[in-house]
């Protein structure tokens, strides 16, 4: 596990509200879950939450196949390109999971597999880089001061 300075924060857009509460509740104290039931308060959220990571439900409820969601990756990769998108969805066929990760989903992971442990896994997998940026700016901070410090002890030695 990385060192971070807050929790991640992972935006959750899908119209199922248990499915939300179910995340929320499983991963407690872990991440910080921003729920989005449609895509108006995606834009919002991400600006204000400075979302970490994006789980995407391919179907939401004016949609009537998974074309909607499909396409919605394209522009949600467009729109934020440094966040990682995440496909969540009950739809288990080959061909959606291809054509989700072809339009630039990061990776996906079915509902009806849930496993806090693989689940987190795939998170976490996708937030490392965070982590190692957060970390590296940590590093850059501390080295900053400490160059301070020997300098500010030079420069008042007495030689």
């Amino acid at each position: 596990m990385y060192s971070t300075s807050k929790k991640a924060v992972l935006l959750v857009v899908d119209d199922e509200i248990n499915f939300h509460k179910m995340l929320k509740f499983a991963f407690q104290g872990k991440y910080e879950i921003v729920s989005a039931q449609d895509m108006s308060t995606v834009a919002p959220l991400v600006k204000q939450k400075m979302v970490d990571l994006i789980l995407l439900d391919l179907k939401l409820k004016k949609d009537t196949d998974f074309h909607a969601g499909l396409q919605r990756i394209v522009g949600l990769k467009k729109d934020y390109p440094n966040i990682p998108l995440l496909i969540v969805t009950n739809n288990g066929k080959t061909e959606t999971i291809v054509t989700a990760m072809k339009n630039g989903a990061d990776d996906f992971l079915y509902k009806g597999d849930f496993d806090r442990i693989k689940w987190q896994s795939k998170f976490e997998k996708h937030l490392k880089p965070l982590y190692l940026e957060r970390e590296n700016e940590r590093l850059e901070t501390q080295k900053a001061q400490l160059e301070a410090t020997v300098n500010s002890l030079i420069s008042n030695h007495p030689f």
